[in-house]
């Protein structure tokens, strides 16, 4: 199990049974920490990323992180990236408006990620014509299939895992507020012109069932710095942009591991983490025993 913020391993470790903590030394000065458990009838091992983003530095480092995991632990048969995102807001069908804490599977539909590391221009015109992207798919539809057929089971499964995650987390780390923020802050608001916004009614404002799984598409973008760049840093554009992504590859989710934004919204954060990581446990819970 794998997290960028630390707010998402700490919701993560509080759902393993039987954990331990390990520390794998380099000699270049960088290490790793691992949590040793079991979820279930699974072992498991969870660790984080020291740092997010697309620069050299945070790429080199998720990539040796990660590299070093799979080898430190062998007969690793799933790999979950767990934490938290942004939802990519739909103001007409509710059946694709998720709202805050929610839970978005990543699932081929069509493609379970997707990551968009450039803009395409036209040379002449130098407009912007469309994204340089990347998908990734996982040959095993297993943890789609336990989502998809899970039903109300698995809603009150996920319901009493984030129960129980809170309890944990707020008896343990009670400095940061692990309960859902206020509903007054689960706002949709459209952008207009010149930055301002409007606030507008969720489609499903009325909803009775609480908290709702997705399984869609997780999208990400190469950091908005280079695309400010491009396009004069104009905010409009900007979002623009995010908006022309999400639609153009049906992206329900954005991965907010590379926005340090997110860092800034603690609440939200922390409640999304325990949610993320409540959904973890209930899927790895009914994951067929090994061989």
């Amino acid at each position: 199990i794998i997290s960028c913020l630390f707010v998402e391993k700490q919701a993560v470790d509080a759902l393993i049974e039987e954990s331990s903590t390990i520390h794998k030394y380099k000699s270049g000065g960088e290490s790793n920490v691992y949590t040793l458990g079991r979820i279930g009838s699974h072992r498991v091992v969870a660790t984080k990323l020291a740092l997010i983003g697309d620069s050299r530095e945070a790429i080199t480092s998720a990539g040796s992180i990660t590299t070093r995991l799979l080898g430190n632990f062998q007969n690793i048969e799933h790999v979950f990236i767990v934490g938290v995102g942004g939802a990519v807001p739909h103001f007409t069908d509710a059946s694709l408006h998720a709202r805050l804490g929610d839970v978005i599977v990543s699932a081929s539909r069509p493609h379970q990620y997707v990551y968009a590391h450039d803009l395409l221009f036209d040379r002449i015109t130098e407009q912007i014509t469309g994204f340089a992207i990347r998908n990734w798919d996982s040959e095993d539809k297993t943890i789609e299939r336990i989502v998809e057929t899970g039903g109300q089971e698995l809603v009150d499964s996920w319901n009493s895992a984030t129960e129980e995650a809170i309890r944990l987390l707020t008896s343990s780390a009670g400095d940061v507020e692990w309960k859902a923020p206020p509903e007054s802050t689960d706002v949709l608001a459209m952008a207009v012109s010149k930055g301002n916004v409007v606030v507008m009614p969720h489609p499903n404002e009325n909803r009775q069932g609480g908290a709702e799984i997705h399984l869609g598409t997780v999208g990400a973008m190469s950091a908005m710095k280079k695309y400010e760049n491009a396009i004069g840093g104009e905010e409009d554009t900007l979002g623009q942009i995010r908006e022309s992504f999400a639609e153009s590859f049906g992206v329900r989710c954005m991965d907010a591991g590379f926005d340090s934004v997110v860092g800034a919204v603690v609440g939200s954060c922390a409640h999304a983490a325990a949610r993320a990581a409540g959904m973890v446990r209930c899927i790895i819970e009914k994951l067929p025993k090994s061989a």
